[in-house]
């Protein structure tokens, strides 16, 4: 539906209350732009307290209510409500009150259609909760549904244990969810669910998971260079580290990362491996922490017998970025490694 027929609507309606009503609404749903007032400031404006505003503010709900009753069955309100009510139905009659608000106003819209959704009947309001966003609906069950299949969903992601993209969703939905449900949901009414939900959450690389996962809501500079080693999936300077925080709008409010902060971010978090002169990686891809000296006794300690210099160097330089004569340089520390008579190494006593 135009935007532009909102505050044509919105004007209608409100001709039926009182004027000084006319003027609490129009304010306290922001209809005449700027941001929605509170009791308390347009009760100082009229000199009157909070609870007498809150009066007038019911008897002209109460009369445009009656008004938008009387007018359901003619244009443009018999539209208004079709069009909405199909919109509410194709994601399975709830609707998460900001996503709905987006996807049919343009911001100088929305507060009309937060309006004449308050009007209508057909529309109820679901309250914000400590695990849920305010909601609206058209049918009694589907918070509840949604509350069920947001459960089922979370505890099946707290078992995948990574998060997923929209079709991996889509799977999981299917495999372990669904089957917990009485209900059947197509794509679009699964994902109008989620975004209800303040548990699980898309995160910045459009993939879903939970929202305390770091790739979900990072917190801090490790948890955004984490996310450029997940997005970018092969280890990494310190400094490119930095720069790609900056390029993939992964800086919050800090307009500059500095290549030192990173790294002493890196050196700190467990989840990162120094590979290189200033390179790292994630500890999750297979790489292990500790010298060049501790990778090669644990690649001759996994191999249970004596290795060629040869076979070891092609192991470590899967986990390190060093060159073959480092690894040659550390086999020499008699200390550690042991050659035998054939040129093969094993870890000293």
């Amino acid at each position: 539906m135009n935007t532009i027929r909102y505050p044509q609507i919105t004007s209608m309606l409100l001709q039926a209350a009182p004027s000084r009503a006319q003027e609490v609404l129009s304010r306290r749903f922001g209809l005449r732009g700027g941001e929605p007032e509170t009791l308390e400031s347009i009760g100082d404006d009229f000199d009157v307290t909070r609870e007498r505003v809150r009066q007038i503010e019911a008897v002209g709900l109460e009369k445009a209510r009656s008004a938008i009753r009387e007018k359901s069955d003619s244009p443009p309100v018999r539209d208004l409500i079709r069009d909405w009510s199909l919109y509410l139905k194709a994601r399975g009659n709830l609707r998460q009150e900001d996503k709905l608000l987006a996807d049919l106003a343009n911001e100088k819209g929305k507060p009309h259609v937060l309006f004449l959704l308050t009007l209508a009947d057909q529309f109820e309001r679901v309250q914000e909760t400590a695990d849920t966003y305010t909601a609206w609906t058209i049918h009694k069950d589907a918070f509840p549904g949604a509350r069920q299949m947001i459960d089922s969903f979370t505890a099946a992601l707290e078992k995948e244990k990574r998060v997923l993209s929209e079709q991996e969703m889509l799977r999981l939905y299917q495999k372990e969810v669904r089957p917990q449900l009485a209900f059947a949901l197509p794509s679009r009414a699964v994902f109008s669910y989620l975004d209800v939900s303040k548990r699980i959450k898309k995160g910045p690389h459009g993939l879903w998971g939970l929202h305390e996962w770091a790739e979900i809501t990072p917190r801090g500079l490790r948890d955004r260079a984490y996310l450029v080693y997940k997005k970018e999936g092969r280890p990494l300077h310190f400094v490119e580290v930095a720069g790609l925080i900056e390029k993939h709008g992964f800086s919050g409010n800090k307009k500059r990362v500095l290549p030192q902060s990173v790294h002493n971010d890196l050196i700190r978090d467990p989840r990162f491996v120094l590979v290189g002169r200033g390179i790292y990686a994630l500890k999750e891809w297979g790489y292990e922490p500790g010298v060049v000296r501790d990778v090669i006794a644990n690649v001759i300690r996994r191999n249970q017998s004596p290795m060629t210099r040869q076979e070891i160097a092609k192991e470590v330089l899967k986990l390190r970025q060093v060159k073959e004569s480092t690894v040659a340089l550390n086999l020499q520390n008699k200390a550690y490694f042991t050659r035998t008579a054939d040129g093969k190494y094993y870890l000293a006593a």
